[in-house]
């Protein structure tokens, strides 16, 4: 679902319903020190206006929030206000609520390639970013249970039913407090990947830093992988150069039994933008979309 500009600005007050796996450390598209980040306003929000796949997601909404009415045989509407947790930092924005039941559903889209992710039909078999996310729900309107409707591949609509869990409730409720104190406290979450290193330590102040031990040791076990990575490395080189070489101007090789061991195919010709040519011709005009670039920091074994 598409959020409003308002609803986008309520998400900076907790933590949204689909965050959850995010703050709690388990989503490998968004880390927590990121999701810090996005909070404080201190990284954009993920833009999503080009991505097709969302935009249709959107666009099917409304027609599978009909066929789940149809199917259950009640009501569906679509909240439009923004739900809070009464004492935890989460709140939510959900596709759809059912008022006769007092359940609501969430609403998704999925590839064919993601079916083998959903269990049987009306089971609670789904993956745990929808299973968390629905909990989150639960936990904001108290329902029992909530819907989940999956369209998968365009045409198969399958439904599946999530009771309400109170342990992992009180879990999500735990991990969304614990992650908004780092808001409170303006104290970023621990770095988790090596790309959180670069987002968390963006820049230096030109100063020494006295390694301990352990460090030390650090720095002599990386030298000696790095060399290990440059033998190896030069050794992938060699040995690719020998099979090339011996497939001369093949485009594939096979074995005696014709299973394919490789293929050497020459790229499509493609064309490039001449950025020295145009700024040799052009100079006040490339002069004039020139811009600013802010450093990285480069790491350097000594």
């Amino acid at each position: 679902m598409a959020l409003t500009a308002t609803q986008t600005e309520a998400r900076r007050r907790g933590v949204g319903s689909s965050e959850l796996l995010a703050a709690l450390g388990k989503d490998a598209r968004c880390t927590r020190l990121e999701l810090y980040k996005r909070k404080l306003g201190e990284l954009p929000e993920l833009d999503f206006s080009d991505d097709e796949r969302v935009r249709f997601g959107n666009l099917l909404e409304p027609v599978i929030r009909k066929e789940v009415s149809r199917r259950m045989g009640v009501k569906v509407v679509q909240p439009r206000q923004t739900l809070f947790h009464p004492t935890a930092p989460l709140l939510g924005h959900p596709d759809g609520w059912m008022p006769k039941l007092r359940e609501g559903v969430e609403i998704k889209t999925a590839d064919k390639h993601e079916a083998a992710e959903f269990g049987e039909e009306e089971s609670d078999q789904v993956p745990i970013r929808y299973l968390v996310q629905c909990a989150g729900y639960m936990a904001l309107t108290g329902a029992e249970r909530w819907h989940l409707a999956v369209l998968i591949g365009g045409n198969d609509l399958r439904m599946y039913e999530i009771p309400r869990d109170a342990e992992l409730e009180e879990a999500i409720l735990v991990g969304a407090r614990e992650f908004w104190s780092h808001i409170e406290t303006g104290s970023p979450p621990d770095p988790a990947t090596p790309e959180d290193v670069k987002l968390r330590w963006p820049k230096d102040l030109g100063t020494t830093v006295i390694a301990t031990a352990d460090i030390a040791a650090a720095c002599s076990g990386l030298k000696e992988l790095k060399s290990d990575l440059k033998s190896l490395t030069e050794r992938v080189e060699r040995e690719a150069a020998d099979i090339k070489n011996f497939m001369a101007e093949g485009a594939q090789l096979v074995d005696a039994d014709g299973t394919l061991l490789a293929t050497w195919r020459k790229a499509k010709d493609s064309r490039a933008f001449d950025e020295t040519a145009f700024a040799r011709i052009h100079p006040q005009l490339h002069q004039q979309f020139m811009r600013d670039v802010t450093g990285s920091r480069r790491f350097l074994l000594k």
